[in-house]
């Protein structure tokens, strides 16, 4: 047996009837297989996240809407922490930028999006206290 000189790891024995090079079962944290040919839970691992990502994000801002609204409303703020909503709004700004740096996109729109709502309950509860 010798190893082939490619890219992954398949070992080619010569003079055999096997004309293509096969798997080698090698153990370890890839799942066992060689190189490229580890199972995988899903062809697309990646696309698979990024909708778990925009579910995350759609929920976790969605939940801001009730409390925007009725903070809008009835311009009542007295139940809401003027500190807590400022350094809310301080992280999620910070979690736009990541994002952007990142290029995540479920990050930036749900970041934006929460940014907007914070904001402005936190400008409300600053001009009406």
């Amino acid at each position: 047996m010798r190893t082939c000189a490619t890219a992954t790891s398949w070992v080619c024995v010569r003079g055999t009837r096997r004309s293509k090079p096969r798997r080698v079962y090698r153990g370890g944290a890839t799942g066992g297989f060689s190189g490229r040919a580890s199972p995988r839970i899903g062809d697309n691992v990646a696309m698979n996240s990024e909708w778990f990502g925009f579910a995350a994000a759609a929920l976790t801002t969605f939940s801001f809407i009730p409390q925007a609204v009725m903070t809008i409303r009835t311009r009542d703020t007295r139940g809401i922490s003027r500190g807590m909503y400022a350094m809310f709004t301080v992280g999620v700004a910070l979690w736009l930028v990541y994002g952007i740096i990142l290029g995540s996109w479920p990050m930036i729109v749900a970041n934006t999006l929460t940014l907007a709502l914070a904001a402005t309950i936190l400008a409300l509860k600053l001009r009406y206290g």
